[in-house]
């Protein structure tokens, strides 16, 4: 005879939530005192902010502002389109002084 029992979503979320308990009190300190060193990939990110928000930035956005422009103007894309390159644009271009203003540096 094939003797199952069904687990159930509450039987399940119990059972993880000890597994994850458990895990967390075999943990030594010594794990989280560890330093990574993050430069080469901050330098990454950095050049790639850099290059959006630059000269090429901004000769990249004028080549979609006129190329959409142009566009409407033919028919191919509606105004809608448009507004929208032009609010991804400015995301794009304001990006570096949003995210100062919220971290406040």
């Amino acid at each position: 005879m094939n003797n199952t029992m069904p687990i159930s979503a509450y039987n399940l979320a119990l059972c993880a939530l000890l597994a994850v308990g458990l895990f967390m009190l075999m943990t030594s300190p010594a794990l989280a005192a560890g330093t990574i060193n993050l430069s080469p990939i901050t330098n990454i990110l950095t050049g790639i902010a850099n290059t959006l928000t630059g000269p090429l930035g901004k000769a990249m956005a004028t080549l979609a502002v006129i190329g959409i422009g142009a566009a409407w103007l033919m028919g191919y894309v509606d105004f809608r389109t448009v507004i929208y390159v032009v609010a991804g644009i400015a995301i794009v271009a304001g990006a570096a002084t949003i995210v100062n203003t919220m971290w406040g540096a």
